[in-house]
């Protein structure tokens, strides 16, 4: 789902896609800082209790409160460990966006992510500082 920037209305929107079960949301924006701390707010305030914030970046791999999840540097294995958490949780995948344009793997494994998450509020956001297409 494509969205048009709308000034001060960055939360609102992507409140609206979570409770629309949009399970993957690409963002562009050079302001990944920006992005993250929006996440984190709605991570902590949009459900009943505060759901975890898992981060993904080529150099960490996935990483919870800082602390990075075993064997998940690879992005196929780090969606791999998405799919499996059962809990409310959202993703926020910094770097994958260079991955997704030499690894046809990676783009089926994407698409499979948005089918396994689509019942669920799990979201997988994807940042970069441009539209890339698989």
């Amino acid at each position: 789902m494509e969205v048009t920037r709308e000034r001060g209305k960055s939360l609102e929107i992507i409140k609206k896609l979570i409770s629309a079960r949009q399970s993957v949301i690409y963002v562009v924006t050079w302001e990944e800082d920006r992005l993250e701390r929006l996440v984190d707010k709605l991570a902590k305030s949009m459900f009943s209790a505060p759901i975890k914030l898992f981060i993904w970046q080529a150099t960490t791999g996935l990483t919870l409160g800082g602390r990075p999840v075993e064997g998940t540097r690879d992005p196929l294995a780090a969606l791999d460990r998405v799919m499996a958490i059962e809990e409310n949780a959202l993703f926020l995948f910094k770097d994958l966006h260079k991955e997704m344009e030499v690894n046809p793997l990676l783009v089926r494994k994407l698409r499979d992510s948005y089918d396994s998450l689509g019942s669920s509020y799990n979201t997988i956001y994807i940042t970069a500082p441009d539209l890339t297409k698989p």
